[in-house]
């Protein structure tokens, strides 16, 4: 799946287009869909298991079930599964799965406005802090700023959103690409 997001940036014009035709043709040949999502579901078993304590944590947006390392594990795995070469963004890989029905139009759409919401609140709280979120680091006028680029009430009101999308992402997630224990129910 690092190959999705690959791109070949060092050495000589044919040096460079040959490596980026390989990788095209790693991406493009037939890939095992058990396979792929077994490999996927483990993987977010294995990253679920270092990343748990994030869960509880509403203000972490990269990482914990549903956040944006799931989501674009999922949109990748996707992408592998239906041959989708040359999108790197996970705006655009969402966009090419709605084309070819992995999914649907409601799902993309909730899929880039929690994107964009994630962004937000991980972009902002970069240049404001040193390291994760925090309200009560971040300062009245941090928490004013997220408020108003997010087009939310109040810092409890974003709160709530985000653990509303987390969830909605992370159902989604479970859907398209299953769970460790439907993997464990169906092959153990």
């Amino acid at each position: 799946m690092a190959l999705l997001r690959a791109r070949v940036v060092a050495g000589d014009a044919d040096m460079r287009a040959a490596t980026s035709q390989a990788m095209e043709a790693a991406l493009a040949a037939p890939h095992d869909p058990a396979k792929v999502l077994a490999d996927v579901v483990e993987m977010r078993a294995r990253l679920a298991e270092v990343n748990a304590s994030h869960d509880t944590e509403v203000w972490e947006v990269k990482l914990g079930r549903g956040r944006l390392l799931d989501i674009e594990l999922m949109l990748q795995a996707g992408a592998l599964l239906h041959g989708i070469i040359g999108k790197r963004a996970a705006p655009a890989m969402a966009r090419a799965l709605k084309r070819n029905g992995w999914l649907s139009a409601e799902d993309v759409s909730a899929i880039e406005a929690a994107l964009t919401l994630f962004a937000a609140v991980q972009q902002i709280g970069r240049l404001a802090i040193d390291g994760r979120l925090d309200p009560a680091r971040a300062g009245v006028g941090v928490m004013e700023l997220l408020c108003r680029v997010t087009e939310t009430d109040s810092p409890e009101a974003l709160a709530s959103r985000l653990a509303a999308v987390q969830a909605q992402m992370a159902s989604l997630i479970d859907e398209r690409l299953g769970t460790s224990s439907e993997t464990e129910t169906d092959h153990g």
